[in-house]
């Protein structure tokens, strides 16, 4: 069973919270361990949300951290009425610890290359965490700290042309470009990128959208964040990303293992490398398959409204 940490960003849509929720039934059907989960920018109205998950699954002694050195991200419109409808004893926010401290004090406390640290929003969190000096978690850098924990790292990023498509600055690498290259030239054991083109062809929740329990914080910010905008379902971006990382090589391939540069536009590019430890993923179950996972795992009851 997979120990998985989460990094998240909450910026201008929902699915890193939908991934989130996938990730919390995961956990809750004994297929994989949560040990924390933070955001890659500050909001207190992020911690908030991330709570809300984690306490209407049962799992709300988890740690959750925002990056206070960050720019708070524009408002999402969901943040504020799921933090008022879902804990009124906070409807504002709530201060949250450091994301950098909080994974610092949790892998302290792991096996060695026992963790997957996957990542749904912008390097800024694991950069930082690279850059991190000891403290009284870990007499160890940052850098070592991650490198004697972490065993894998699977990021919601980049594009590739898998599909023949065009590749492009993918959000979460373009809006943090020297974050991504820090971490892809500092972090030399195994990093996964599931790329734009697949999250955008896994389309999942239009029914868990349209019909799922008013008392679920996930289906009021799908409800209020995409409206009538994806009415055949949303991208899984981030989802993806979630079930690798908790089952790696169950649903997806990977390209050949070499390096993955960043331009200065935000491209990723995978070099062959003899020895390299990074790759994107490939398509092996259907991705109509795979959404109907996601579903499954939110809204088991999907295919009574199809």
């Amino acid at each position: 069973m997979e120990k998985i940490f989460l990094d998240l960003n909450i910026d201008g849509d929902c699915t890193n919270l939908g991934a989130l929720a996938v990730l919390n039934v995961l956990a809750n059907n004994g297929k994989a361990e949560i040990l924390g989960t933070t955001a890659c920018f500050k909001s207190p109205l992020a911690t908030g949300c991330i709570k809300a998950i984690n306490e209407y699954y049962g799992n709300g002694y988890l740690p959750v951290g925002i990056l206070h050195r960050q720019d708070e991200t524009h408002p999402t419109p969901f943040m504020k009425p799921v933090n008022e409808n879902f804990r009124p004893d906070a409807p504002d926010g709530e201060d949250a610890p450091d994301t950098v401290g909080v994974m610092r004090r949790v892998l302290s406390l792991q096996d060695d290359n026992s963790v997957t640290l996957v990542i749904t929003g912008c390097f800024a969190s694991f950069e930082a965490l690279l850059k991190s000096g000891e403290d009284e978690h870990s007499p160890l850098s940052g850098q070592l700290l991650a490198e004697k924990k972490i065993k894998r790292v699977v990021v919601m990023g980049g594009s590739f042309d898998t599909f023949g498509d065009v590749p492009f600055g993918e959000n979460n690498i373009a809006v943090q470009i020297p974050a991504a290259k820090y971490v892809t030239q500092h972090w030399k054991k195994e990093l996964v990128l599931s790329a734009y083109e697949i999250g955008i062809r896994t389309t999942s929740l239009k029914e868990f959208r349209l019909h799922g329990s008013r008392s679920h914080p996930l289906q009021m910010m799908y409800e209020i964040n995409d409206g009538d905008g994806f009415k055949d379902g949303n991208p899984s971006w981030d989802h993806t990303a979630v079930l690798e990382g908790a089952l790696p090589g169950e649903y997806f391939n990977y390209h050949e293992y070499g390096e993955i540069e960043i331009t200065d536009d935000g491209h990723t590019v995978w070099h062959e490398k003899e020895g390299g430890k990074h790759t994107y993923l490939l398509p092996k179950t259907p991705l109509d398959d795979v959404a109907a996972v996601i579903n499954d795992l939110i809204f088991p009851q999907w295919r009574e409204y199809k």
